[in-house]
């Protein structure tokens, strides 16, 4: 009998949470070690599942927990590791038993430790796993090896989506060299969206998992005219909308309702009839990332992305729009490739001010610092959000009070301070102000960060509808607030400082001051007539910079564009691929890394399977953060040669020894390439490459290979490469071939 501590009864709580949401839930618990989660399962008796252990003492604790609390008819126990690849591997335990929980399949971060060989096993392979009618919910807790437990899994976890709970040992995976972003994002790969609910404990859930199914938001509906547009963002940010879809031609108030997003983005998807493809990739930065995790409910509830990348067919549409460069264009594609910096404090910002990143035409300047019209491709133009603002009026019908709308950042700016922090500050200054313009002073009463709330523009639109005027005087933003105000058919006075307040106000509607806004509001309050002026200079202004301009300017970038392509069509020039994970110029060092081991795992993951194509893919794509690792060569060179390409092969080896020379498994790989009689039927090189691959990784998995018919063709070929590196002086290979084939021979005669 032992007592849970704080977090083992919080991560009991959360799996009872988890549990309450079937009617009969099916667990898997990978690394159960004494069955601490299981325990849960004793509250409720329609709670049944599997259960994984491969220590041989906490294996016995186990099943007599099991029995002692009467699951043993509900549950089966395994003493088994689950792993990506089958066979035996060694087991590294503490030497006092009462650790033994920090027993791993790798280099442990402990000492001293005693070890014991256990058999391992891909989920996916174990018997009765293909009967399964469910699996709901899988933990793990492999101390280290999480990410191997789940590549072994995929082909359950896509055709079950389950809940998947994982407690990390942080120390233990960066010993295996893996990161806690590897993890994430191979599981939203595999459509899964996660959130930390303890120090070392995440829970990823599948949008279309049996518990939290939900309709999209979108149906299809192929009534589109005019410019074909697909709009394209990053899975998290703070703005949304956070769901993919078709456009919808239904009433605009109805889609209003159900979009989680910033207003002016429903309204450029109104005006271009714009279908939405949100995709599972996001730029790192701390200060989106503190507010996603301060709302990650609200994403949760909201999100549906699309983790299928590489098939979008955006070759298909006119003009596509990126908000933030999250693509990676092809060369030569059909489309008009633009995309907004949302960010406009961020480097790339400036640096698309001079030009836009590689593969795009156009860089969408909504500050409009940049020329105007489109004289060549690629140049940045200057481009308000597009919105269609006479859609607005249709949705928000109502009579207008004296009440005056005042930008928050401005009530913020007199106050110097937020609301939040500085609340009678902040109070005393909205009744200074009302006093001052004897007027009900109305903002978005909400904590600036808390940009997810801009989320429910219905309301928002609503509240802001029952004014009759709008004030920003602070040259901040770039004037989406004012556009909402003049879409409504508000009066709005506006900075002459900023461009958009510029394009939209009426001359007279411009101050400097809170004095001058103070005349000017009674001057324009004292004259109908000078209302309706206003209120028409406003509707003709947005007419002409929200929908007329931009229209025209895509309209020229697509035109010019067509003629270019139809220049060189002779040439018959064939598109690359179009994405990539990330815009990769100006990444940080340590994104850029992270983003290339994912990669690289992922095309070790293809090799595995034989997909030798997507494994060369894969790699080529994280050589576009990470140039200098030469295994990324090596990968494409094996893939090659298993693929019997020894051209190619011979031209991603050199490319490997280029960078490390001393390479020793590219050294072997090109003493064979170069060989005058490579000849060699498919079975043979498979066989050869597939060994070449185990010697990379040292010899990981090996056992895989037990397989009786081709024991000998195994070792022929080892004995080969052994009389290689005898030849060549590579002692350490000698030792490793010499070690491994002594004993897969051992195994094999069992």
């Amino acid at each position: 009998m032992v007592e849970l501590d704080h977090d083992q009864q919080a991560l009991a709580r959360l799996f009872y949470d988890l549990c309450s949401e079937y009617e009969r839930p099916f667990i898997i618990d990978v690394g159960s070690h004494a069955g601490t989660s299981l325990l849960v399962a004793a509250a409720r008796e329609d709670i049944h599942g599997w259960a994984f252990e491969p220590h041989s003492a906490v294996y016995d604790v186990l099943t007599r927990n099991i029995a002692l609390n009467g699951m043993a008819g509900r549950f089966n126990s395994f003493q088994k590791a689950l792993s990506h690849f089958p066979g035996r591997r060694v087991l590294k335990s503490p030497c006092n038993d009462k650790d033994s929980g920090l027993s791993c399949i790798g280099q442990p971060n402990y000492s001293p430790y005693k070890e014991q060989y256990v058999d391992v096993v891909k989920l996916d392979d174990i018997d009765g796993v293909e009967g399964l009618e469910s699996v709901d919910i899988i933990s793990i807790n492999t101390e280290g090896s999480e990410l191997f437990v789940l590549i072994g899994a995929t082909e359950t976890i896509n055709k079950h989506k389950p809940d998947i709970l994982l407690k990390v040992n942080w120390a233990n995976l960066n010993q295996l060299d893996v990161y806690i972003n590897n993890l994430s994002d191979y599981l939203e790969l595999l459509g899964y969206k996660g959130q930390w609910i303890g120090a070392e404990d995440m829970v990823f859930r599948h949008p279309y998992g049996k518990s939290i199914c939900k309709k999209p938001y979108f149906v299809d509906n192929p009534g589109n005219c005019g410019l074909k547009v697909a709009i394209v963002k990053q899975r998290y940010d703070v703005f949304g909308p956070w769901r993919s879809g078709k456009y919808d031609l239904v009433h605009p108030l109805n889609v209003l309702k159900k979009w989680p997003s910033k207003y002016s983005y429903l309204e450029m998807t109104h005006l271009f009839q714009a279908d939405w493809l949100v995709l599972p990739f996001c730029h790192d930065s701390k200060n989106v990332r503190q507010k996603i995790d301060f709302h990650q409910q609200t994403l949760d509830d909201n999100m549906e992305y699309l983790p299928n990348v590489a098939g979008l067919p955006l070759e298909n549409y006119d003009v596509v729009i990126s908000l933030d460069p999250i693509l990676r264009p092809p060369q030569n594609g059909k489309a008009l490739y633009t995309y907004f910096q949302n960010e406009h404090h961020h480097s790339e910002y400036t640096q698309s001010l001079r030009n836009p990143l590689p593969g795009y035409d156009l860089f969408l300047d909504h500050m409009m610092k940049a020329p105007s019209w489109v004289y060549d491709l690629p140049q940045p133009v200057a481009f308000p959000y597009p919105r269609d603002p006479f859609v607005t009026r249709g949705i928000c019908p109502g009579e207008q009070s004296d009440a005056i709308w005042f930008d928050k950042r401005f009530v913020m700016m007199l106050t110097h301070g937020n609301e939040v922090f500085h609340r009678g500050g902040f109070e005393s200054t909205v009744a200074s102000l009302e006093k001052r313009f004897r007027s009900q002073v109305m903002f978005r009463n909400l904590d600036f960060e808390d940009m997810t709330r801009w989320g429910d523009p219905l309301s928002y639109l609503q509240d802001m509808a029952k004014c009759s005027c709008y004030v920003n005087l602070i040259a901040c933003g770039a004037g989406q607030g004012l556009c909402d105000a003049a879409s409504l058919g508000l009066i709005c006075f506006g900075s002459a400082k900023l461009p958009y307040h510029k394009a939209i106000c009426h001359p007279v509607c411009l101050c400097n001051d809170l004095s001058e806004l103070e005349w000017k509001l009674s001057m324009v309050r004292g004259s109908s007539d000078l209302q309706q002026e206003i209120r028409s200079w406003q509707d003709a202004a947005l007419s002409d910079v929200m929908v007329t301009q931009p229209l025209r300017i895509l309209q020229a970038a697509v035109d010019m564009k067509r003629r270019r392509a139809s220049s060189v069509s002779a040439r018959h020039v064939q598109s690359s691929s179009i994405i990539t994970e990330l815009a990769v110029e100006e990444l940080p060092q340590e994104v850029a890394r992270i983003n290339a081991i994912k990669l690289k795992h992922r095309a070790e993951a293809e090799y595995e399977k034989g997909n030798y194509d997507d494994a060369i893919h894969s790699c080529r794509q994280a050589l576009w953060f990470d140039k200098s690792d030469h295994e990324l060569f090596y990968l494409m060179a094996l893939a090659c040669y298993a693929g019997k390409d020894f051209k190619s092969a011979l031209s991603n080896v050199a490319e490997c020894l280029e960078i490390n020379d001393q390479f020793r498994p590219a050294i072997t790989l090109q003493a064979i390439l170069l060989r005058e009689d490579l000849v060699e039927d498919a079975d043979y090189t498979q066989c050869r490459a597939r060994i070449m691959y185990l010697i990379y990784n040292r010899f990981d998995g090996y056992d895989k290979e037990l397989d009786s018919k081709r024991i000998e063709q195994y070792n022929k070929i080892l004995d080969e490469l052994l009389q290689n590196y005898i030849s060549n002086g590579d002692a350490t290979n000698q030792l490793l071939i010499e070690h491994h084939k002594l004993r897969l021979n051992r195994i094999a005669a069992q």
